[in-house]
């Protein structure tokens, strides 16, 4: 299952709404560089759990967001077992540079028939964090004299969270109704301030009671929400993403510049109408389409495009580039057009079931370049993130046989099995540098990706059954699951 469809699956639940390569691995860096440091460890119990967001910490730590079910251990060398409320609980876990865990919480509610979770995390200037997912009945956030309890107004409300760096709750806020609310991203700016965004499937409040209280109710199936606060929780804005009373459209992910523009990317149905008083309006070509958006730190529309073809194309990461520029990334079938009339106007056409791509966009909107991957079956592109020097760190998955880079000079990586991991890195022109795998014999995912100061990529996501990772090197490391999927956390090298 991809992440979009796991999070609509969830939706639907409310009832509001709806490896190696061929070339004799000539082409593949799958060995880490010398005196680095790489692991690979695992969480989860008896049923299905996974890893969906990553950040890495100022002091060089990493803190992971996702779900579990039942009970889950995080490491067998502690205590660390978590115990899940309802059917699902979200999980927020700390790791130490070197993969050691250094302590774990639950977040979720009471109810026995939602699924809760955490589906994103971001750093903060400060050396705290902030998560951000839903909760259904009452939950419980913090340990000790610091919790708090928050009870949903409907199936599931959203929460944002902001922890010390050492694990103590500052504050959790929530917004809901009663239908369905769902979390996909979350992003800090420079000043502390925090946008979020996801999907709402009724009308939905947000910053209840607060100055700027703000219900938003969608027309469509599902519709985009885009949310701003402030360091301390309290709401500035909150809008839609408009679209038609048969449609829906998902943002996927949220990025922002240095400068304190933010954009959103995911994909719609039909039409949509960006910003207030008609702002900007995108049409489908056929299907779904992916769509990027810029908007100033007031909320306001800058610009927005949208890329596709008659069937179904899907925006999923999004990342902030040095300069100012924009990248996303996500999945294209059949034909797709990008940058229509413009300069660097690209037609992709997918070898197989869906090709994952990676675009880059100007400051103003302006396609610079897109470059796609894959091969005969499905491929993915889900956490996507940009290094100060330019470098692009991109991951996902893939299926049988998959190619990355060049036509003429391509890289072929080959499952292991059904699906597998990939951790592809490329520079700031969008020219392949190198592709890692990692998977076993059924379906291994991967979400999130953040980076370390050093340019290492922090990888999370789940795997099934046994996953390696490192294959063939010196950090080769094999994790078995124990029962269904499994979250893995890992630290590749460049």
């Amino acid at each position: 299952m991809t992440r979009t469809e796991w999070l609509l699956a969830l939706c639907a639940v409310s009832g509001c709404g709806p490896t190696a390569a061929n070339k004799g691995d000539e082409g593949i860096d799958d060995a880490p560089s010398e005196a680095v440091v790489a692991w690979a460890v695992q969480g989860g119990g008896a049923v299905d759990d996974q890893g969906v967001g990553v950040s890495s910490l100022e002091d060089g730590t990493v803190v992971v967001a996702g779900t579990f079910r039942g009970d889950a251990d995080f490491d067998t060398r502690k205590e660390s077992t978590l115990s899940a409320s309802g059917p699902n609980d979200g999980f927020v876990a700390r790791y130490g540079m070197d993969g050691d865990l250094e302590w774990l919480t639950r977040a979720g509610g009471d109810s026995q028939t939602e699924y809760d979770f955490a589906s994103t995390v971001a750093a903060l200037p400060d050396g705290g964090f902030v998560v951000a997912g839903s909760f259904s009945g009452a939950a419980t956030f913090g340990a000790g004299g610091a919790q708090t309890t928050l009870v949903s107004a409907g199936p599931r409300d959203v929460f944002v969270a902001r922890y010390q760096a050492a694990g103590q709750l500052s504050w959790v806020k929530q917004a809901g109704g009663l239908c369905g609310s769902i979390v996909t991203q979350l992003t800090a700016l420079s000043s502390g301030q925090l946008v979020l965004v996801g999907f709402l499937t009724g009308p939905t409040v947000f910053g209840n009671g607060e100055a700027n209280e703000t219900t938003l109710t969608p027309v469509g199936l599902a519709e985009c929400m885009i949310a701003q606060f402030d360091g301390d929780g309290d709401l500035l804005w909150a809008q839609l993403i408009q679209g038609t009373t048969d449609g829906g459209n998902v943002c996927s992910g949220t990025a922002a510049s240095t400068s304190g523009q933010i954009a959103v990317t995911g994909s719609f149905d039909y039409e949509v109408v960006l910003g207030s008083g008609g702002g900007v309006v995108l049409d489908s070509v056929g299907g779904s389409d992916v769509f990027i958006a810029a908007y100033d730190v007031a909320g306001g529309i800058l610009w927005a495009r949208s890329s596709g073809g008659s069937d179904d194309d899907l925006g999923h990461g999004i990342a902030a580039c040095p300069g100012e520029s924009w990248l996303i990334t996500g999945t294209t079938a059949g034909t797709a057009v990008f940058g229509a009339g413009e300069p660097e106007e690209t037609s992709l056409t997918t070898r197989g079931e869906t090709d994952l791509f990676l675009a880059n966009y100007d400051g103003d909107g302006t396609l610079t370049w897109v470059r796609q991957a894959g091969g005969s079956s499905a491929d993915v592109g889900y956490g996507l993130v940009s290094l100060a020097n330019g470098a692009i760190l991109l991951t996902g998955f893939f299926s049988g046989t998959a190619s990355f880079g060049d036509v003429a000079d391509a890289t072929v990586v080959e499952t292991a099995g059904a699906e597998d991991i990939f951790l592809a890195r490329f520079d700031e022109a969008g020219a392949l540098v190198s592709v890692h795998r990692a998977g076993g014999l059924f379906a291994d995912h991967a979400f999130g990706v953040a980076a370390t100061e050093s340019g290492d990529a922090l990888v999370t996501g789940y795997f099934s059954d046994a996953a390696t990772f490192f294959p063939g090197t010196a950090f080769e490391t094999t994790l078995t699951s124990r029962g269904g999927t499994d979250i893995f956390v890992a630290r590749m090298p460049r």
